[in-house]
């Protein structure tokens, strides 16, 4: 089975029943992919439903999502690679842009909007780990930064 962990509380809050050998969650953390010897299971996360099922490859050994999440590879036991078109699942990738408050710059105001929603150190109730880009255990504008170059244009 595949469990999905509290970080801060430490408790378990979902249990996706199926054996696995790879799991991956889509980069916005809504899908969860899980390959094993039967093929590859998409959950949704908040539900903890299954989306879709993805037949055709066995000994699933590991699964990741494109960065956009509209695209999932596979890789199997035999050595066969396959890549999956996900964007019938994936959210749209507009809620991957530092534009935060919409006024169509990227500036301090979008970095305090960042800042807000993925906290800003370790501890904070909303810290949010994958946001540490830099990993030094503060979310601050270097963090915004690297995630403005990856995702937008910098500067306004």
């Amino acid at each position: 089975t595949v469990k999905l962990w509290d970080v801060a509380t430490r408790r378990p809050i979902a249990t996706f029943e199926q054996m696995s050998s790879s799991v991956s969650f889509s980069p916005d953390g809504t899908i969860l992919a899980s390959g094993s010897w039967v093929g590859i299971e998409l959950w949704d996360v908040a539900t903890r439903r299954t989306i879709a099922t993805l037949t055709g490859p066995s000994n699933v050994n590991f699964v990741s999502f494109s960065p956009d999440s509209r695209t999932l590879a596979s890789g199997s036991e035999d050595g066969t690679v396959l890549l999956w078109d996900l964007s019938p699942y994936a959210t749209p990738s507009a809620s991957l842009t530092p534009d935060f408050n919409g006024d169509g710059r990227i500036d301090f105001a979008d970095f305090l909007l960042f800042a807000e929603q993925f906290g800003l150190r370790r501890g904070d109730a909303s810290y949010d780990a994958r946001f540490d880009l830099d990993g030094d255990s503060t979310i601050g504008f270097g963090d915004f930064r690297i995630f403005a170059r990856a995702f937008g244009r910098e500067g306004s």
